[in-house]
């Protein structure tokens, strides 16, 4: 990852990492390198506050700060339910006129889709949910769900982006959209 990061000039703070596993490992990592450690979370929204002090819910936490290594990391959490109904609404998109599309690479390997597609969205105990389908490996669809929530914190995508609508910040459950309280 610091070749990539290098190579793509991109800022330590702006390299997302999964923390779910190991994640002691991944904080000692994020703070040795300046990254910033994410963690899915069964919440629809997390409570902040507008530049102007209104409350706001979004998708993902607030920064939160680990003590680990001299400077400690950054964590953010976010919303498993409502960053992968964006990432399924932004792969649904390939009309660039209705909004940001998701796009990949012709050469990218067929294990990649696979994986891509390896949850579904279903309801179970009266609750929508993402879930693996017979156990298949779904890491990419992980990491894109993370990009898709490092997308909504810099506010490329969704509702404070300005380029897609309220429905289309998030999920369809209109009480778990990203909001201004």
């Amino acid at each position: 990852m610091d070749r990539l990061q290098e190579r793509f000039g991109i800022h330590g703070s702006l390299v997302f990492v999964d923390a779910n596993f190991n994640s002691f490992e991944v904080y000692r990592q994020c703070s040795r390198r300046g990254w910033t450690a994410l963690i899915g979370d069964k919440r629809s929204t997390f409570p902040h506050k507008s530049a102007k002090g209104r409350k706001l819910e979004r998708f993902y936490s607030a920064r939160n700060r680990v003590a680990v290594g001299k400077n400690g990391c950054n964590l953010h959490r976010f919303s498993t339910l409502n960053v992968k109904d964006c990432l399924s609404r932004l792969r649904r998109n390939q009309d660039p006129a209705q909004g940001p599309t998701w796009e990949i690479a012709d050469d990218v390997p067929e294990e990649y889709i696979a994986q891509l597609d390896a949850e579904q969205r279903i309801r179970k105990n009266d609750k929508w949910i993402w879930e693996q389908i017979r156990n298949a490996p779904n890491h990419y669809f992980d990491c894109e769900t993370m990009q898709v929530c490092g997308a909504l914190m810099l506010k490329l995508i969704g509702q404070e982006s300005g380029t897609l609508g309220k429905r289309d910040g998030g999920s369809v459950d209109e009480d778990a959209a990203e909001f201004e309280a």
